[in-house]
């Protein structure tokens, strides 16, 4: 199955748990600890401000103690922030698969293992400076995009929201290779 059906496929396999992802929507994943370290309030705020977050969704999976912080701001995006909660394996996988874009903007992160498994899913990467591993994975307009400053993501953000769909398709192609 490749990469477009496959992305359907999950997306309409979620609808079916009462996630709604539209079929053209640009999907932005976080996968992580919703905790201070990993940036996601500063994602949300910036996702939140962007102009172009129109036809978009930013999904966070995982728990923490800013869940109910993050909560709050998805609720004044008008569904376009989604928190799912604290997923198994299989779920994350499914919304890896559901996916355009995979974000990590975290603040501090000697290693972290999420950007490989997005990668192996044939996905663009969005991650902080922050992250120990970014400057192997991440070979800007290639694989994706390096977010500098993760208190402020908006270029990485901007590189998400405004690449047109092969730019999109193509980094994730790279990313996979």
């Amino acid at each position: 199955m490749d990469r477009q059906h496959a992305r359907q496929d999950a997306r309409s396999r979620l609808r079916d748990t009462g996630i709604e992802l539209g079929s053209t929507e640009r999907v932005l994943l976080q996968v992580g600890r919703l905790e201070p370290r990993k940036g996601v309030l500063e994602l949300a705020d910036a996702f939140g401000a962007s102009s172009s977050r129109d036809g978009a969704r930013l999904v966070f999976v995982g728990s923490g103690s800013l869940e109910p912080a993050l909560r709050r701001r998805a609720a004044a995006t008008d569904g376009r922030i989604i928190i799912v909660g604290e997923a198994d394996m299989d779920r994350v996988r499914l919304y890896l698969r559901a996916a355009d874009v995979f974000v990590l903007n975290t603040l501090q992160d000697p290693n972290p293992l999420t950007p490989i498994e997005a990668a192996f899913a044939g996905l663009p990467l969005v991650v902080s400076a922050k992250a120990g591993n970014a400057s192997e994975i991440i070979r800007p307009g290639l694989t994706g995009a390096l977010i500098t400053d993760p208190t402020h993501p908006h270029d990485g953000l901007d590189w998400a929201l405004r690449s047109s769909d092969a730019q999109i398709a193509d980094a994730g192609a790279a990313a996979l290779a």
